[in-house]
């Protein structure tokens, strides 16, 4: 019940950081769209948090997590089609400008990758 109750303050210490501060025109701002400038496919790892990781603010950066920061090649009928379709959002429709594969050490994931 600690763990909750210590999310529930972070919670409210962002209420009070963005909107009952001079900061809420930022999400007043991104109440009208978004526009980041980079797509972030990140490890869903608890240990790498892209966003604080490259220190982006609300609306900086759209990011995609999974397993590994994998991104399968392209084929008709593969495996995990949500980050195609993660992908295109990104480029198609919010102009992303740059893409990022954002990988950590010590990852989990590709270890059991390279282990077969």
């Amino acid at each position: 019940m600690a763990e909750i109750a210590a999310f529930l303050d972070g919670f409210r210490r962002f209420q009070e950081k963005y909107f009952n501060s001079g900061d809420a025109s930022v999400f007043a701002r991104l109440r009208q769209g978004q526009s980041p400038r980079a797509l972030v496919i990140s490890c869903c790892d608890s240990r790498a948090d892209p966003g604080m990781l490259l220190g982006a603010g609300p609306g900086e950066i759209f990011v995609v997590r999974n397993v590994a920061n994998l991104v399968p090649p392209y084929r008709n009928g593969a495996e995990m089609p949500g980050i195609r379709a993660d992908i295109e959002f990104a480029v198609k429709e919010l102009n992303v400008e740059r893409i990022i594969v954002l990988g950590h050490s010590g990852c989990g994931g590709i270890g059991a990758l390279m282990e077969g």
